[in-house]
């Protein structure tokens, strides 16, 4: 099947249903949710589009992720009559929006205007085994047309954007160009400086690419940049543009036109690529690193040439990866999980840039770089790599080691003198200089963190030889851990808002469980055996709990009317390494019901919020009727339209302190989401969610939904053989 033919698959049955429904208003599946990915892809290619204005896409303005309007608009002609059916607020009369729809890649809405139907396929590509695809800092937009009620209507399709997707106005430079059978726009804003960021937090240094091809049908192509009205003026007049490029200034666009001619009911289709382009992604160490794909495709216009002629595999991939992933999770935690978990896995994908050093471009020694979108802006925080990475063991663990790997090395280089691990790698991405003063105070945290993750990886995979090259550093944590893990001086967990508190019992789980982990790491009694003595004391000797043993405390000792979210006994459960007995996951299963606000369960006895990784990690390793309890209060913040802002992780769940239940407390669009793929990963295992890479052939031909993709219940994305870790990469 072509990639046009499956399109027209789709296309026919999202009208088939949306026929049924368009009396009653646009439908949603599988829910309305507060904020549709539409290109996300990085921290810097991240438009958004509110939840709240999907059923007014016609003038709907999307958003980057940060909050600041994005322009980009898409407008046809039907028969010579224009409508809006993006972005183009103020614009011609608006299509009507039959349904919107996501799944883990792809935001799809249909609309009808005049004598045609309309889809808008917004796919933003993961590829957790793919590098090369999965650096590409671009998205797709698809916009199908075909005829309605057996009619073969006229059609003509626009779309525009502008400098909003630099984050600075006007002090522009632009270029249309071609390369291949591909059409391009670059902008670039003028005298900006290497890694500088916009007041929201947009790449400055970066060039904002927008790409076309001609599409299935060979459609006649025009361009356009100049004044918005004027250049949407010249559409809706003509159906096409004069392919004139004035000078830029406040208020101008670029502009692609694509005469589809007489559409039928099979339809036919037009493709678009956007994204943010940035030749020096990330400065490590005080050298400068790019992206994966870069030692393949070298600039712009050959990277955006190459990924419009990937659209197939791309495509097929994607639809590959959304059904596993729908029927793995559907399978673990039931449908509302299923919704919550298709809906997180573009933003925990888009926090990351997939890295080679530039000087080289070594594909070898690719690196993972994270930012901690929203919260405080930190590189590779270890706190953010730990509860994101459920998702990497889920769909290619090979990965965790790419994403640890630049910590560690931080910490190997002797620049880190102290004998606990490091909260982050740099204070601002994308600088990633070491960070060495004013870092919080974590030391059991991170220490904790970076040897379960160390673990985590190595048990997934098999490698050894990874943890074996950071013994002498890793060990040294392990021995903090051993000294401090009880007697705590005052200082941060993870969720920092708590403040600096000595003793607190989840700090010592999680001291408990890193140690356990460093001694399955080197088979090391010492440390096994120290893990083992403070989960006794914490649980059997009820320094962690009440008296009766019916819950954690949230400190120790003497503070048994205190509670707390266990959340880190489920690494423990992951990695199978019985630090604490399952009396002790059963007590805080029963407690939690019982503790329960007014829309879910606090983080502990202190405060009114709470968040959706931890609860999805205490759920999954809690009875089926707590985890279900626990799913269904975060699927009922996702579907109550209270919020319009990329999935919150963390959220309000009680009116005690004169909050809102049900709506975000700050953080947003963060990458911790994929720490809700947590019952997969208990559930299914490392690995369990696998596609095999196919080869795009052009926007029309090769790709399906089968034959050259697969997804299968068990596989790996690495090899292992005599010990030596294989690494495998797609060009």
């Amino acid at each position: 099947m072509s990639a046009f033919s499956m399109l027209s698959t789709i296309i026919t049955a999202l009208f088939t249903f949306s026929a049924l429904t368009v009396a009653q208003g646009p439908s949603f599946t599988p829910v309305l949710p507060h904020s549709y990915p539409l290109a996300v892809r990085n921290p810097y290619t991240s438009t958004w589009l509110p939840g709240s204005d999907a059923a007014a896409l016609p003038s709907a303005t999307p958003q980057f992720w940060f909050g600041n309007n994005i322009t980009w608009s898409v407008l046809a002609r039907v028969d010579g009559t224009a409508y809006s059916l993006f972005g183009a607020s103020g614009g011609p009369q608006g299509a009507t929006v039959l349904s919107g729809e996501y799944t883990s890649t792809r935001s799809i809405f249909t609309l009808s205007a005049g004598n045609a139907n309309f889809v808008l396929d917004f796919l933003s590509p993961v590829s957790p085994k793919d590098y090369v695809r999965q650096s590409l800092p671009f998205s797709y937009l698809t916009v199908s047309a075909s005829g309605a009620n057996g009619s073969s209507p006229s059609v003509q399709i626009y779309t525009d954007i502008d400098d909003s997707w630099l984050g600075i106005d006007s002090d522009v430079s632009y270029n249309l160009s071609t390369t291949g059978s591909t059409s391009l726009y670059q902008w670039v804003a003028n005298g900006q400086t290497t890694y500088t960021e916009s007041s929201n937090q947009q790449a400055l240094w970066g060039t904002v690419v927008y790409a076309t091809q001609p599409g299935c049908n060979n459609a006649s192509l025009t361009t356009g940049t100049g004044a918005m009205s004027d250049i949407r003026n010249q559409f809706t007049g003509s159906g096409r543009l004069n392919s004139s490029n004035a000078p830029w200034s406040s208020g101008s666009v670029t502009a692609f036109s694509h005469d589809l001619g007489n559409v039928t009911t099979g339809g036919s289709n037009v493709t678009y690529a956007v994204g943010v382009y940035r030749d020096q992604a990330v400065s490590y160490l005080g050298a400068d690193w790019t992206h994966f794909y870069r030692a393949t495709y070298s600039d712009a216009p050959s990277a955006v040439d190459h990924f419009l002629n990937d659209y197939a595999g791309a495509s097929a991939d994607s639809l590959a990866l959304d059904a596993a992933v729908a029927s793995g999770a559907n399978s673990a935690g039931g449908a509302n999980y299923s919704d919550i978990v298709t809906l997180s896995v573009r933003q925990a994908y888009a926090s990351c840039d997939f890295s080679i050093v530039d000087s080289s471009k070594d594909t070898s020694d690719p690196l993972i770089f994270l930012k901690e979108i929203s919260s405080d802006g930190n590189v590779n925080t270890l706190d953010v790599l730990y509860p994101i990475h459920p998702i990497f063991y889920v769909l290619n663990a090979a990965s965790i080691r790419d994403i640890v790997e630049p910590v560690a090395r931080f910490l190997n280089s002797g620049q880190w003198t102290n004998n606990y691990a490091c909260h982050d790698i740099g204070a601002a991405y994308p600088i990633a200089d070491g960070h060495l003063e004013n870092q919080e105070f974590m030391p059991i945290e991170e220490s904790g963190n970076l040897l379960m993750l160390a673990y985590l990886y190595q048990s997934a995979t098999g490698d050894t030889q990874w943890a074996s090259g950071y013994k002498n550093i890793f060990q040294t944590y392990g021995d903090f851990l051993i000294n401090n893990g009880t007697n705590q001086v005052p200082q941060f967990s993870t969720d920092d808002g708590l403040g600096e508190l000595a003793n607190q019992t989840t700090l010592a789980i999680k001291a408990a469980v890193g140690l356990k982990a460093i001694g399955a790491l080197y088979n090391a009694d010492n440390y096994t055996q120290a893990g083992d003595n403070l989960a006794n004391l914490l649980y059997n000797q009820t320094l962690g709990t009440d008296a009766q043993r019916t819950h954690f405390t949230r400190l120790y000792p003497n503070q048994t009317s205190s509670w707390t979210m266990a959340y880190n006994l489920y690494p423990d459960m992951v990695l199978k390494l019985d630090t604490f007995s399952q009396a002790a996951y059963d007590m805080e299963s029963s407690y939690y019901p019982t503790v329960r606000a007014t829309a879910g369960v606090p983080l502990d006895d202190t405060t009114d919020w709470s968040k959706t990784d931890w609860l999805t990690w205490s759920g999954a390793i809690a009875s089926e009727d707590t985890r279900n309890m626990m799913i269904n209060d975060i699927h009922q913040y996702v579907t109550l339209d209270l919020d319009d802002v990329p999935f919150s992780d963390r959220i309000f769940v009680s009116a005690e302190f004169g909050n809102k239940s049900d709506t975000y407390y700050g953080y947003i669009a963060r990458p911790v989401v994929g720490g809700h793929f947590a019952v997969m990963a208990l559930e299914q295992g490392a690995n369990s969610i696998s596609i095999t890479p196919s080869t795009g052939t052009g926007l029309c031909e090769g790709g399906s939904s089968g034959g050259n993709s697969s997804s299968s219940g068990s596989g790996s994305s690495s090899e292992s053989r005599s010990g030596h870790h294989k690494r495998v990469f797609f060009a």
